[in-house]
């Protein structure tokens, strides 16, 4: 059976989508912000559509774009007025970042000196399991912990405690001061403070397998 324009062309968009993803998760970037990036992709190809036929030289018609993107009139009108402006979403963000940035500036789990406080795995209140419960939703804290481990963002301790440690991978800061400069859903960042210092390289007693 000969496959069909549509069929085929989803197969196409899937093979170019898939070394995009990989550059994405690389710069510490969700699904979320890829749906955001192709909404303003998909106006501003409709708006050419517009042009190109002649009917909307002067101005798009949001009707006509939502109607072929399948976006809401009320999205297309934000991102018309929005112009080259990319909204950051927190949906689909980086599980693993959402935690790490909830633990940085939450203080219902700080320590009385405004740092990350040393958290036990499992507990119903400030333990690492309801730190994940908080900003990660359903994702099991496992799966967040050894994302975070992989990454060198946090180091677990001999007694089986987990601490934050803002030391890492080079490639691997600049997602962790992004994700400081964001902030937890709902909260806002007004000023971040960076010191660098000579990492503290100390032994944990742990080794990831």
């Amino acid at each position: 059976m000969t496959e069909s324009i549509p069929e085929a062309t989803r197969r196409a968009v899937l093979e170019l989508l898939q070394p995009l993803a990989r550059l994405l998760l690389k710069a510490g970037l969700g699904v979320g912000d890829l749906s955001a990036l192709a909404k303003v992709a998909y106006v501003r190809a409709a708006c050419e559509q517009g042009r190109e036929s002649g009917d909307e030289l002067q101005r798009p018609n949001a009707t006509r774009i939502a109607v072929v993107t399948g976006l809401t009139r009320v999205e297309v009108a934000a991102l018309l007025k929005g112009g080259d402006r990319v909204a950051h979403t927190d949906r689909g963000r980086h599980r693993a970042e959402r935690v790490l940035a909830g633990w940085w500036s939450d203080d219902s789990f700080q320590d009385s000196s405004g740092v990350p406080a040393v958290l036990p795995l499992k507990g119903r209140v400030r333990s690492f399991a309801s730190l994940c419960r908080r900003y990660s939703g359903d994702l099991r804290p496992g799966a967040i912990l050894e994302e975070l481990l992989r990454a060198q963002a946090v180091r677990k301790l001999p007694d089986g405690r987990v601490e934050a440690a803002p030391e890492g991978e080079a490639d691997a800061m600049p997602r962790f001061e992004q994700a400081l400069r964001h902030g937890p859903p709902h909260a806002r960042v007004d000023q971040l403070e960076i010191e660098h210092t000579v990492p503290v390289a100390r032994d944990t007693g742990f080794a990831v397998k």
